[in-house]
């Protein structure tokens, strides 16, 4: 605060505006020798954002700061995950042509702390920020950032919210507060801007009768944003002409171009040393829920891989031949903005769905293995679209394991993510298609009676339990879009080959068009993943013979089947032993 007027200015502003709205309180003079073992004192600091609003303050209380080996937060229970799942919230953001933003206003610190808790988020302060003065104690009243319940309980008070008053409303309202808002972000889509506009009145009058203020609204329709006050609109927004000047925001921190109503990414590359480290935090700070730039990711991934391979220090300068692959991928990032996909799966003017299906592809090689989803759409009159819905890349385990081995991975991960595809999306989905270039794995799944070892016999298990054989097919190795998501993709590929974000060409014709493929059921002789079928003997001996007797004795005694063995051997030996002795003496007596 010294050394930096404009944070100190910044600091002191946050606070008093803290005490100025009762999220912050003085300890009374009563309490403050209070010696019950419920008193704790919070460290804070201040943060700027550099991504939201670089020029904001935020002071966090830091929770998990111990003392003697005891922190709050190691005492605190963390309660129940009420959060919706993100990806979830983003996919159904996507379902129709009219989006909106909305964010609650400093949503833990709207709900209070019991009066017999406060004393637990104690902290030292200077009054009216005078660092000259001796510092009080003050108290939070509310619920902070970083605190391990306060997620719990706050998204519990907003989901009760909902509840207790939801019926005054469409059940849209409701649905849009239990559903679709990720922490205070709430991201939801509508078919028309009646909709839109009314579904914003009822959000915002529904949250404030729990004492939440949704606000910071933003939408692609003009109509809807101007029907909204000025107040509860982003800054970005009261500034947007929709028609000439572009906005960008954060929805769930993927980059939204709401002028052209597109995803994208907002790189901003600071300077890493060539470290293993460094190159760690580079390809970490991309961040791709959906899955838009796995393609290109994976090569960041695979030679973050390959120096652990070598086992190469954290901070140690790399060799040469990899500093050349890493700085080649590092120029690629800076143009990773140009690759966008639309916000909303359906075009302009789509109307009236007919069939909606969802088609997954999977592939993997020695770099990686992957999958993509894409949804078709039928509308009535026939036109055929497909838009990317999710895609994921892995870079291959250290442990080497063979090429099918990992295609059969890719699959039953393929069949795991459409199980939440299924039960995060919106729409009515009629049927699940899924692609694969790899015959082996169809001959593994078509063939449910074989007996496989373990790695094969576990993800068949899966694969059986959600899919019908009905649903797996075949797809060229060319025309498979999984295959960029195993061997890793180029910047300038996306442009080049839009196949991995329009999907196949043979998806937007008729289905009667599709390539048709008969797969070669028939295991190889020599397939390693199926259990060899084990022939047994058995005869049956007259009970009287002596000899069986004795040898059925030796069995039931012995359970070990190579302990058996040993017991016969020794046997035979000493047998063999007695007839040499047995001779010998013969020889000697004549």
């Amino acid at each position: 605060m010294t050394k930096n007027q404009k944070f100190k200015d910044d600091y002191v502003s946050f606070m008093n505006n803290l005490f100025l709205k009762g999220f912050a309180e003085k300890v009374p003079i009563t309490e403050l020798n209070q010696d019950d073992g419920r008193v704790w004192y919070l460290p804070h600091h201040g943060i700027y954002h550099n991504k939201k609003k670089p020029n904001k303050i935020r002071v966090v209380f830091d929770c998990s700061a111990s003392y003697m080996g005891v922190s709050l937060n190691a005492l605190l229970l963390q309660g129940p995950d009420l959060a919706n799942n993100l990806i979830g919230v983003l996919l159904r953001f996507r379902t129709e042509k009219v989006a909106l933003q909305g964010d609650i206003e400093s949503m833990f610190y709207q709900v209070k702390v019991p009066l017999k808790d406060r004393n637990l988020l104690r902290f030292l302060w200077w009054p009216n920020g005078d660092m000259n003065s001796e510092p009080e104690v003050y108290r939070m009243t509310v619920h902070i950032f970083g605190a391990t319940s306060s997620p719990s309980v706050c998204n519990f008070a907003l989901r009760q919210t909902a509840q207790n008053y939801g019926n005054q409303f469409e059940p849209q309202v409701a649905e849009t507060i239990l559903n679709n808002i990720y922490v205070d972000d709430c991201l939801v889509s509508t078919e028309s801007d009646e909709k839109a506009i009314s579904l914003v009145d009822g959000v915002r009058s529904l949250c404030t009768k729990g004492g939440f203020n949704m606000t910071k609204w933003t939408s692609t329709s003009s109509t809807v944003v101007k029907s909204i006050p000025d107040k509860s609109r982003t800054k970005n927004t009261n500034q947007l002409d929709f028609e000439n000047e572009s906005s960008i925001e954060r929805a769930l921190g993927v980059s939204w171009y709401i002028d052209r109503d597109v995803f994208g990414f907002q790189i901003n590359t600071n300077d890493h040393p060539h470290t293993k480290r460094g190159i760690l935090s580079v390809v970490s700070s991309v961040y791709d829920p959906l899955g838009i730039a796995s393609p290109f990711v994976l090569i960041g991934r695979s030679i973050l891989q390959n120096l652990c391979k070598q086992q190469v220090d954290w901070d140690e300068e790399i060799n040469e031949t990899d500093e050349k692959k890493w700085i080649s991928w590092l120029n690629q990032l800076n143009e990773l903005h140009n690759v966008k996909i639309d916000r909303c799966y359906k075009p302009p003017n789509f109307e009236n769905v007919m069939s909606t299906r969802i088609h997954c592809f999977s592939d993997a090689s020695d770099i990686g293995y992957g999958m993509v989803f894409y949804l078709r759409l039928i509308d009535k009159t026939g036109r055929i679209h497909c838009s990317f819905v999710l895609g994921k890349s892995r870079v291959a385990p250290l442990k080497t394991i063979t090429v099918p081995r990992m295609e059969l991975t890719a699959a039953a991960r393929a069949v795991r993510l459409s199980k939440v595809i299924l039960q995060e999306l919106n729409y009515n989905i009629d049927k699940v298609f899924f692609w694969t270039d790899s015959m082996t794995v169809l001959r593994y799944i078509f063939n449910r009676n074989s007996r496989y070892h373990t790695f094969v016999a576990n993800r068949l298990a899966l694969i059986h339990e959600a899919t019908d054989n009905a649903q797996w097919n075949y797809v060229n190795t060319k025309q498979n879009p999984a295959d960029f998501a195993s061997r890793g993709m180029t910047i300038s590929k996306f442009e080049q080959n839009p196949q991995w974000i329009r999907g196949p060409d043979y998806l937007w014709l008729p289905e009667c068009e599709w390539p048709q493929v008969c797969v070669d059921l028939k295991f190889p002789d020599n397939d390693s993943e199926v259990k060899r079928k084990s022939v047994v003997n058995a005869s049956i001996v007259d009970d009287d013979y002596d000899e069986f007797n004795s040898f059925e004795t030796l069995i039931s005694r012995c359970s070990d089947f190579d302990k058996l063995k040993r017991i016969v051997a020794w046997l035979l030996k000493a047998v063999n032993n007695f007839k040499q002795t047995y001779r010998r003496k013969k020889r000697l007596s004549k």
